[in-house]
């Protein structure tokens, strides 16, 4: 099994450049790739293979021929994908058809070499490759894929290596999740549970919003594209990328917590509650729309998943609607406030437990009533929090 790695890279002037060129190049290789495409097709109403975008754009750039390759399949995947969603009744999707000035330029395992501390990505026969450090743990194993990526404004090396070790695997048991804003999660599997704040979180994109909107106001009163305008965009690019990488790495570590906890716990199934639709349709204040569109719950479901997963373990997904206002004793549907469930039976717990608990029993026994509500609660910060234990920010 593979897992993918961000690599920060710290270049010099002339690694700059030729980075720049790279993407440079992949950016034309793929907007002309999109040209001909479209011409075929109007012209003699063909749609072309992935085989045939590769044999036509064989040799033409200054990039590896494995990196044309990848490029071609990208595209053609983008291709495919439009193309079934519109079977679909999708007519929303649209199929690739903009020029790219910049593009991710992408090496096979195959090419890629790992010497000296560093990797020496090749750009064909006769140029010269592309060399940069690597840290420690990634030098002694293979690298399936590497991209080179820009990002918030910085170079990027995001490589998919075989996993490192052997990850303990996970057990057979049940356990659930149900994700929060103010409790980023609780998990339980009906015996104990874990809740891990969200509050490093909220406070992290309080004061990005506070920023971005002190420095909205500043440039409302510039003239548009004027020197200060630039300059205080750029200030607001910069304060965007160090919340997403705040946010990322408090991700990370959540949901590190929550697996680990699973594993330790021997649960080899875990239930997520479903909240993908959970804004359609609804007409929420501005407070409550603000926090439920920057919720980065999506991202904090993927994490858990393809963790959880290199244990072995299987992830599913289940609607969680009425989890957390039902009653797991006497079956009443109550309205909590705040963090406590209080129920007219006398019943009093943790209300994101609750909701854990009943995306539990849902799954054992096809109902809320009755589920498991654990007594022991275990309350957990983000690693990075912890006094004397802290972490590199924007770690995977």
């Amino acid at each position: 099994m593979s897992r993918a790695y961000l690599v920060r890279l710290k270049l010099k002037a002339v690694q700059r450049e030729q980075a720049d060129a790279l993407r440079r190049e992949a950016g034309r290789a793929w907007s002309e790739m999109v040209t001909f495409h479209w011409r075929v097709y109007r012209k003699k109403g063909v749609w072309l293979s992935k085989h045939s975008l590769q044999r036509w754009a064989k040799r033409r750039y200054a990039l590896h021929s494995q990196s044309i390759q990848a490029l071609a399949d990208k595209l053609h995947a983008n291709f495919e994908t439009a193309r079934q969603l519109r079977r679909d009744g999708d007519s929303t999707a649209r199929f690739p058809c903009k020029r790219k000035d910049y593009q991710v330029v992408v090496w096979k395992g195959q090419a890629i070499r790992v010497r000296g501390g560093g990797v020496v990505l090749p750009n064909g026969q006769g140029r010269p490759p592309f060399r940069v450090h690597l840290p420690a743990h990634l030098r002694t194993t293979a690298i399936r894929q590497a991209e080179l990526v820009w990002r918030r404004g910085e170079y990027w090396l995001a490589c998919a290596v075989d996993r490192l070790a052997d990850a303990p695997a996970a057990g057979d048991g049940l356990a659930a999740v149900d994700m929060g804003e103010v409790q980023a999660l609780a998990v339980t599997d009906g015996e104990e549970a874990l809740c891990i704040s969200g509050r490093a979180l909220r406070s992290v994109k309080r004061w990005r919003n506070k920023r971005l909107g002190d420095l909205a106001r500043l440039q409302s009163r510039c003239q548009r594209g004027s020197r200060r305008s630039r300059k205080l965009q750029r200030a607001k690019n910069r304060v965007k990328a160090q919340a997403q990488r705040r946010l990322r790495d408090l991700d990370h570590k959540v949901s590190r917590l929550a697996v680990n906890w699973l594993v330790a716990r021997s649960c080899g199934t875990v239930v997520i509650g479903d909240l993908r639709d959970i804004a359609n349709g609804k007409r929420l204040s501005k407070v409550s729309q603000q926090k439920v569109g920057q919720w980065e719950r999506g991202r904090q479901e993927r994490y858990i998943e393809f963790k959880f997963r290199a244990h072995g373990g299987q992830v599913e997904y289940r609607s969680e609607r009425g989890t957390s206002s039902t009653c797991p004793r006497c079956g009443q549907r109550v309205h909590p406030q705040g963090r406590v469930f209080r129920c007219g039976c006398g019943f009093v717990a943790h209300r994101d437990v609750v909701g854990a608990a009943g995306i539990l029993g849902l799954a054992e026994h096809g109902q809320v009533h009755g589920a498991r509500v654990p007594t022991v609660v275990k309350y957990r910060l983000p690693a990075e929090l912890r006094r004397g234990r802290r972490s590199p920010a924007d770690t995977g």
